[in-house]
């Protein structure tokens, strides 16, 4: 361990600030992405939802999900995510394949860069949980009720209430940003998915149980559509298949990463 940390060590420095530097990049892109495209997605989404699952994602989802389920999946939806989050970053950092590290990092890149900022811009939208809010239809009242009814729902509101809050008076601040499509928590629970199963077959499993939960989660609090998690996770899986192309064309010519 200590020899990885010597060898490693400088070089996850690096990682460690280049991602700081990237996230905070992120989050102001985001932040400003309704200033330069209004929201204007969100019926197209909640209808292709409603045909391609011949009816809304959310019904299902509460049928299979007790309300008793709800503060797991909270803590699988925050803080076991954000933990994960970090963990993968930093397995990556001190990881022994200069191979797996790249492959890892430029899809983790390309997830924010393109799916995060690019396609968040051209897809925008606000969720189920802000559809009301913001179009007053109300569409999602049934959910919105639905989960103010559960007591455990205090802190999902709470981080609802400070995003909308933050959108209204402009505020930069940690709760800001809305954004549906894509969904960076299943693309990003996704890709550590595939990161995992490269390094051990049950940490994968764990892995892609843990990226089903998330996107489930998604669903399950309003935060997305089902849409949302299934092109994001369909990118995810072009990228780690695209960052992997140049390694093996260097190794079908006999050049070693």
């Amino acid at each position: 361990m200590a020899g990885i940390i010597r060898r490693r060590g400088s070089g996850a420095l690096v990682i460690a600030a280049v991602i700081c530097v990237g996230m905070a990049a992120f989050w102001t892109v985001k932040f400003h992405i309704p200033l330069v495209v209004p929201f204007y997605a969100d019926h197209a989404l909640a209808e292709t939802d409603r045909m391609i699952h011949f009816g809304d994602p959310w019904r299902l989802v509460h049928s299979i999900i007790p309300p008793i389920a709800m503060q797991p999946m909270l803590i699988v939806y925050f803080p076991l995510w954000l933990l994960e989050f970090i963990g993968c970053i930093a397995l990556a950092a001190f990881h022994p394949s200069d191979r797996l590290r790249s492959r890892y990092l430029r899809s983790f890149a390309a997830t924010y860069a393109v799916l995060g900022t690019l396609l968040a811009a051209v897809t925008a939208s606000v969720g189920p949980i802000f559809y009301d809010q913001f179009f007053g239809e109300g569409r999602f009242a049934e959910l919105v009720l639905t989960l103010k009814q559960n007591p455990d729902a205090r802190y999902h509101f709470f981080v609802a209430e400070r995003l909308y809050a933050a959108y209204v008076s402009g505020a930069e601040d940690i709760f800001a940003g809305i954004s549906a499509m894509p969904s960076i928590h299943v693309a990003v629970a996704s890709l550590n998915a595939l990161f995992l199963t490269q390094i051990n077959r049950w940490l994968g499993l764990a892995g892609w149980a843990f990226a089903a939960l998330t996107l489930l989660g998604s669903v399950y609090f309003g935060w997305h559509y089902a849409v949302d998690g299934y092109v994001s996770a369909a990118a995810v899986f072009f990228f780690w298949r695209l960052f992997d192309a140049p390694s093996q064309n260097k190794q079908s010519s006999g050049v070693t990463c």
